[in-house]
């Protein structure tokens, strides 16, 4: 066996335990985690459109300035 043949499999095999690992330790369920990220994106988007909006009135008083 090569080098890089043995490089693939333990990528495979790392590959492999850590998807294994990660669904027998997962903290939610995929119904839960979907929940928690539509309310996460909410939340960012809603800083989003606030910081948008005060860049609108910095970019006003700048043109006022001009």
């Amino acid at each position: 066996m090569t080098k890089s043949e043995r490089v693939i499999i333990a990528g495979i095999i790392g590959m492999a335990s850590g998807f294994i690992i990660g669904t027998i330790l997962a903290p939610w369920s995929g119904e839960e985690l979907q929940k928690k990220i539509g309310v996460r994106k909410r939340t960012v988007e809603e800083k989003l459109k606030k910081l948008e909006s005060k860049i609108d009135k910095l970019a006003e008083k700048f043109k006022e300035e001009d």
